[in-house]
């Protein structure tokens, strides 16, 4: 199947996604980024100690007051660009799959990139879904052994919030592939609506 801009005949709307809508899902997949915010953390920085020459595998950091605000700015700003990168992923795979360039929004705090005229099959939206997730975190790890060990703790940090902010996209995901292959995926940015055959529809709730 091939992204169309209208829905076949027979289609019906088997769910959505909104969390504007749904406050208690909005929470939970925040405490889950958390998670896995720790989860890869810990993987990312085991990957780091192993693909890095001359990485201290111990130390003590003292910051003074001038030094944790350069901290935090310095991770505020590798948090915007991996924002930035993280949807131009997401663009760069919608461009592939329908052949146009995606809309760009946000929604509360975060950006988002999405095609309101295509109606995308599933195997092209969950390889949508995952791609950031993976391409850059085979490009960090790819880019580890030629760091100077300074650099490594930015990457780290960079791969670790790319993956737990992936959450949203893991979940959609997830309840994709509880789908028939043959179902639609309408991706508004504000809403992702998913479309399957009539007679999909019905068994399924059945």
């Amino acid at each position: 199947m091939k992204p169309v801009s209208l829905l076949p005949a027979g289609y019906i709307a088997r769910g959505r996604l909104d969390l504007s809508q749904d406050k208690g899902l909005q929470v939970g997949l925040t405490l889950a980024g958390f998670g896995l915010f720790l989860v890869f953390g810990v993987l990312f920085l085991a990957a780091a100690a192993s693909l890095t020459p001359g990485l201290p595998s111990s130390g003590r950091v003292v910051l003074e007051p001038a030094g944790l605000l350069i901290l935090l700015v310095g991770a505020l700003a590798v948090a915007l660009v991996v924002a930035v990168l993280h949807e131009l992923t997401h663009a760069a795979v919608f461009w592939l799959v329908t052949h146009e360039w995606p809309v760009f929004g946000f929604r509360g705090l975060y950006a988002y990139a999405a095609a309101p005229k295509w109606y995308i099959p599933r195997l092209p939206y969950l390889l949508l879904g995952l791609a950031p997730l993976l391409l850059l975190t085979l490009v960090g790890l790819a880019l580890l052994p030629a760091l100077p060990p300074s650099a490594v703790p930015a990457v780290v940090f960079a791969l670790t919030i790319n993956a737990a902010g992936a959450v949203g996209d893991l979940y959609l995901v997830f309840r994709l592939l509880l789908l028939p292959a043959t179902c639609l995926v309408h991706d508004e940015g504000n809403s992702v609506t998913w479309y399957v055959p009539a007679e999909n529809g019905r068994a399924a709730e059945d």
